[in-house]
């Protein structure tokens, strides 16, 4: 490695020119590339969950649409006068039972969903209309469910059950059973009892064709498989309901070796609905277009490469000529050059240097008292601007952090410090919004959690309208240095730094509270006066009032009872400011 550094360093500027641009193009591109991996993988994630949780909910509110059409049609039934005749009798009477079972068939005939219906009297008096398997349901075996006694709750209302809950076996299929109690519509008595029953294999064959292999699972309320794809065999179902979670959930399953994606839903009465889809087929897709996209930047990078080595040398070639005309520079001889007249960079470059050569004596003495100057007032700047002690104490925590191993902590605390010191040094304008201030606080802070390892927590209570609002540079920096050093430092108990900040009758007030050791009279004087750990407080309080008008400047204390640093000034927004 070392060997090709010093090559590269000693090789010609054309040859670096086209190591450098290769460098920065493959770098870029291998950035780009897992960049896009990632995004993608993340996009093909969430697309696959959408999708599920799409079908799925799709499927529920099919589900819910063939359950609220037989209930209204049910709801019809019941309150038909013939219905209501027959029942209060007690049996036949003004109808024959030709008329009534005409009557049912007209419903199922009406909405296929319904396959078949069934109504019992008080006294067991069966009406009935069947489209498909004949059921052995009885009034006497409706009593004897353990759910009969919440039909009678519903007061009419209904329930859902499979196979009438148990109350009927004889079928090779399963139905969804709507039962509801018949209530005469002049007394509200109850004179009956309905079923009707609902195929599975028609509402399995209303969810639609799925795609990818998807398969649907319903469950009623006791996880208890009502309807399932028919290529689920019963060990992978019995995985899939012990997976399924309530409400709208899409989760990642392994079954027999493939990823899936299970999506479920809750329905309003209580029964799961989920969709399991593999996605190994999408993984493949994503796959493919990953070898197309590194074969694309292959292209590209050759194409580069090409482009490069002939730019390279257009510009090269013309330097190299300039740059042995120039090359008596070295001797210390100064004299201009003409190798080409020329407009280009090269003909303002050779220009430039014979400009250069015929005032080099005199800025020979103009920039080295320049530097001198510039150096000196470098200097001055960074002693008002930069805290040694802060930066030594950062720098110290760094070590200790990184001899112990603690990378992400160092990590956090050299990013904190850069943030921090990027503002802290900016030589820009003297103010800045609340929000900027805040967002170097909220580093140094960073800085302090760490090295006092979480010694306190800090609450932060700020009101959005204040944060656009202007302060001057570097004055809540002194409050907080001086809370954390003077109260929370040398506390043996935990410590808490509220900082706040509010809009109120358009002055903005900011408080920096903790509940650390606290100071008498004599030492806030002290403090205040900057007779005691420099001069932050005293020239906050002094920078304060050259920026506004009557601003309020207090701190209160009191021994063991922490510190209370509190600012009031005008809310000023950024283009008054300016103004």
């Amino acid at each position: 490695m070392k060997k090709f550094l010093r090559w590269i360093l000693n090789a010609k500027l054309s040859v670096k020119v086209i190591v450098y641009y290769l460098t920065v193009f493959i770098l870029f591109a291998s950035l780009c590339f897992l960049t896009f991996e990632r995004l993608n993988a993340n996009m093909t994630e969430q697309k696959i969950k959408q999708l599920s949780s799409d079908s799925v909910n799709t499927i529920s509110s099919n589900l819910d649409l063939i359950i609220d059409t037989v209930n209204n049609q049910s709801k019809m039934l019941i309150s038909s006068s013939a219905i209501q005749s027959v029942l209060r009798s007690n049996g036949l009477k003004d109808y024959t039972q030709k008329q009534i079972d005409n009557y049912l068939t007209e419903f199922t005939n009406f909405y296929e969903a319904i396959s078949s219906i069934y109504i019992f009297d008080n006294n067991g008096h069966e009406y009935y209309v069947e489209n498909d398997d004949m059921k052995n349901l009885s009034l006497k075996k409706l009593k004897s469910t353990d759910w009969y006694k919440e039909l009678d709750e519903k007061f009419g209302g209904y329930i859902l059950k499979v196979n009438a809950g148990g109350a009927f076996d004889n079928t090779s299929r399963n139905y969804i059973s709507l039962m509801r109690r018949i209530n005469d519509i002049n007394t509200q008595k109850p004179i009956g009892y309905m079923v009707v029953n609902i195929s599975t294999d028609y509402i399995y064959s209303s969810f639609g064709k799925q795609v990818n292999d998807t398969k649907i699972i319903v469950c009623d309320e006791n996880r208890k498989p009502v309807i399932s794809s028919g290529n689920i065999d019963g060990n992978e179902l019995k995985l899939i309901t012990e997976s399924i979670k309530d409400g709208n959930v899409s989760q990642y399953k392994k079954i027999k070796g493939k990823q899936h994606i299970i999506a479920s839903v809750k329905n309003d009465y209580g029964w799961t609905i989920a969709t399991i889809t593999p996605i190994n087929e999408l993984a493949a897709q994503e796959q493919t277009f990953k070898i197309f996209v590194a074969v694309l930047m292959l292209i590209t990078l050759v194409m580069f490469a090409v482009s490069i080595m002939f730019i390279s040398l257009s510009i090269t070639r013309p330097i190299n000529r300039l740059a042995k005309a120039m090359s008596s520079v070295k001797d210390g001889n100064f004299t201009e050059v003409h190798i080409r007249k020329t407009s280009d960079e090269i003909g303002m470059l050779q220009n430039v240097y014979n400009i250069m050569v015929r005032e080099i004596q005199t800025l020979f003495k103009d920039m080295v008292n320049e530097q001198k100057a510039k150096r000196k007032a470098e200097l001055e700047a960074l002693q008002l601007q930069i805290k040694p002690h802060f930066l030594y104490n950062s720098f110290d925590a760094i070590s200790s952090l990184a001899l112990s191993g603690q990378n992400k902590e160092v990590y956090k605390i050299v990013v904190a410090l850069g943030k921090f010191y990027k503002s802290f040094l900016n030589s820009g304008s003297e103010t800045v919004t609340i929000n900027e201030e805040l967002e170097m606080i909220k580093q140094y802070l960073t800085i302090q959690l760490i090295r006092f390892k979480d010694k306190f927590t800090v609450d932060w209570q700020i009101d959005d309208n204040v944060r656009p609002l202007m302060i001057p540079r570097l004055t809540l920096q002194p409050l907080v240095e001086n809370a954390i050093k003077h109260g929370i430092k040398d506390n043996p108990q935990a410590g808490i730094l509220l900082i706040s900040a509010a809009l109120k009758d358009g002055m903005v007030v900011i408080k920096i509270k903790d509940n650390g050791q606290g100071m008498d009279e004599i030492e806030l004087e002290k403090l205040l006066n900057g007779e005691k750990s420099g001069a932050g407080l005293k020239i906050t309080r002094e920078r304060l009032k050259l920026y506004f008008d009557s601003p309020v400047f207090e701190v209160k204390s009191e021994k063991g009872k922490g510190c209370e640093a509190t600012i009031i000034f005008p809310a000023i927004k950024e283009k008054d400011n300016n103004e």
